[in-house]
């Protein structure tokens, strides 16, 4: 009941003219043979709400998490329902949640988020953005949520994933800088901490965001780390004396370099 119709610039699938009934389909394409398959549903199965509602917008159950893409207004109240404790949960480096009243901090624009009830937070990201609009931060012994999850940051494969939970996305502050907030742990399979930052997903480091010298380094915690590889395509931020904690850090790009001001916020 369904033919390959080579017809026009793409080619396609077509219903053939008898045969084919209406209704609900699952298709999988295979692109290594070409070749695709269907299954006819008894009844739908698309998108099913979370229960969660952020700035007007249901979000969908995945695995594991629930999730939507929604546009922000920067200063702009964000309503939102059905989350744990959205004092919590809330993200430090796009939101500020103050007397029950979430508002959106960054620049206007379409974001992805992501929340994970496991541990109550909310991811913010857009892999379609870069520098400068956004950082990411990889490496060892980090996660943006205000404590540890040890099935997040312990397992060595997922330290150089740009894929959220995992990765850590600064965004812009809309002055030139940008911010992260993480918590700090060396209980992970290297036992340390060693931060990397790019410029997007494509691994970019140019000169203005690549860390030379120890003394860019600023903050009440700066003590706490160095610079590693300075002036390097491998250089990173590493934590000499760990300290296990939740620690805001500010980026700013020069044309010597990246400033970083780091300021322990919790334990």
């Amino acid at each position: 009941v369904l033919s390959e119709n080579e017809e026009g610039p793409t080619g396609g699938i077509t219903s053939a003219s008898e045969g084919f009934e209406d209704g609900y389909y699952r298709v999988v394409f295979n692109t290594s043979t070409y070749t695709a398959t269907f299954e006819r549903l008894t009844e739908y199965v698309g998108p099913t709400p979370s229960g969660q509602t952020l700035n007007g917008v249901s979000l969908t159950q995945g695995d594991g998490f629930s999730y939507a893409s929604i546009s922000f207004t920067k200063g702009a109240e964000v309503s939102f329902g059905g989350f744990t404790d959205m004092a919590a949960a809330y993200n430090r480096d796009f939101f500020s949640y103050e007397d029950g009243k979430l508002t959106f901090l960054r620049e206007s624009g379409t974001w992805n988020v992501r929340y994970y009830e496991d541990y109550n937070y909310i991811w913010v990201y857009n892999y379609d953005l870069s520098a400068p609009d956004c950082l990411y931060i990889l490496g060892n012994g980090k996660m943006s949520c205000p404590q540890w999850y040890n099935d997040l940051g312990a397992p060595s494969d997922f330290f150089y994933s740009f894929d959220v939970p995992y990765a850590c996305i600064a965004p812009s502050d809309g002055s030139g800088s940008f911010q992260a907030t993480m918590y700090l742990s060396d209980d992970n399979d290297y036992k340390d901490v060693r931060l990397e930052i790019y410029t997007g997903t494509d691994w970019g480091k140019p000169t203005e965001y690549m860390l030379t010298s120890s003394s860019q380094l600023s903050g009440d915690s700066a003590s706490l780390f160095s610079i590693q590889s300075a002036g390097e395509s491998s250089c990173n931020l590493y934590m000499d004396t760990i300290t296990a904690g939740y620690y805001r850090f500010v980026f700013t790009p020069g044309s010597d370099g990246m400033d970083i001001e780091i300021t322990k916020i919790s334990e």
